[in-house]
């Protein structure tokens, strides 16, 4: 599709990129606080939503939920730099929001690990199963994506493939897609975790495995490398190859699979919001910020609609685990550890975004409680400021905030 990122690009972030299979490495010199993180994501959100003329995203924890309802400012006792809002809309766009992306995936990631905890339980084992495939940078997204999910169904209806499930005692799969793009363009990799018997042999798994891709993949006009196409990991080794690709301290084998977009990468190869960072950055070369720009387009647009994280039929059910849509899941809800600080009222909250204030509300009701707050908004009242107030439409037909 579009040229590799020049200089400018190449080199956002600090880490490297596995060349065996894409996986994103951890950062080793950046370290951002709670705060800075927060600060970034409100920016992220809003550079998306502009970038894309997206209504929902503009709208996503920025409308409330009714023009005349408060909205509540609460934090998690006992848990530090923990505050959120309630009372505002959420997109539930896994893919492209800052706000619901992270939200989504830690709540599908203590799905995954109840699993993985109750299988492990019962004497079972997992496996970690990385497919990718071989492309060059004009191949579209579409493309190697549909190259990627297609093959991946022919695998699951291979003759081999059903012969080598009970043989592993594979009782069911949760599947997730990671993106990321480098000089070879976009490289859309799938992660699968096996929930099986334990005591397996890896090296036979994996050398069941390669023949069934590699021909599945080439009815799809694509190859992989014989060394890279299926990788197969242990659950143990799998999740301390994985603990080492957090940037935080509780990286597990379940995040893997559902917090692949908060990893960074450098290189050429990054994560698509180290993309959006590049063009959202008007000191970049403009070359490198209209390749960001078309690339988070196509990216937005291939995969709307699609699923983060998909379950094997009767999977969740064998572990008690209901089935929660993306968009539920995005919304804040309130549990026995959360605090009320304070509700900002209709014409409170206006200001807080007019002046993008949203984090420093929440850091203040960290540090100071419903008092600081109040001070802090009431600055914000008193402020003198020009950008103009973009006002919350009846229907919820959401604008683009400037």
């Amino acid at each position: 599709m579009a040229e590799p990122l020049g200089t400018y690009g190449q080199t956002v972030g600090r880490s490297t990129i596995d060349p065996e299979t894409g996986e994103i490495l951890p950062a080793s010199a950046e370290v951002l606080t709670p705060q800075a993180k927060r600060s970034r994501k409100y920016s992220r959100a809003r550079s998306m939503a502009k970038l894309l003329q997206d209504k929902y995203l503009a709208g996503c924890h920025a409308w409330a939920q009714s023009k005349t309802s408060p909205v509540a400012v609460n934090v998690k006792r006992a848990v530090q730099r923990s505050g959120f809002f309630t009372g505002l809309q959420s997109c539930g766009l896994v893919h492209v929001c800052a706000h619901c992306q992270p939200k989504v995936a830690a709540r599908r990631a203590h799905e995954v690990q109840a699993a993985i905890d109750a299988w492990t339980l019962q004497g079972g084992a997992v496996l970690l199963v990385t497919f990718t495939l071989s492309h060059g940078r004009a191949d579209p997204l579409a493309d190697t994506l549909g190259a990627l999910k297609s093959a991946g169904r022919r695998v699951a209806q291979h003759r081999a493939f059903k012969s080598l499930a009970p043989a592993v005692g594979l009782v069911g799969r949760i599947v997730a897609t990671e993106y990321t793009h480098g000089a070879n363009g976009w490289h859309p990799h799938q992660h699968q975790l096996w929930f099986v018997r334990s005591g397996l042999d890896l090296a036979a798994v994996k050398g069941a495995l390669d023949p069934v891709w590699q021909a599945s993949l080439v009815k799809s006009g694509f190859t992989a490398s014989d060394a890279h196409g299926v990788r197969v990991d242990g659950g143990e080794r799998a999740a301390q190859y994985v603990a080492k690709m957090s940037t935080g301290d509780t990286w597990g084998l379940a995040d893997e699979l559902v917090r692949s977009a908060s990893k960074v990468g450098r290189n050429g190869s990054r994560s698509v919001w180290q993309i959006l960072d590049t063009w959202a950055d008007r000191l970049a070369p403009e070359a490198d910020r209209g390749q960001a720009a078309r690339l988070l387009c196509e990216y937005a647009e291939v995969t709307k609609g699609t699923k983060a994280l998909t379950w094997s039929p009767g999977l969740k059910k064998r572990f008690d685990l209901a089935e929660v849509s993306d968009e539920v899941l995005a919304e804040e809800a309130q549990d026995e550890t959360t605090k009320l600080v304070t509700l900002l009222q209709v014409e409170d909250w206006r200001h807080v975004l007019r002046h993008r204030a949203q984090a420093d509300v929440l850091t203040a009701a960290e540090d100071r409680g419903a008092g600081g707050v109040a001070e802090l908004v009431q600055r914000l009242h008193d402020a003198t400021f020009s950008r103009p107030e973009i006002e919350q439409p009846d229907n919820f037909r959401v604008t683009i905030i400037p």
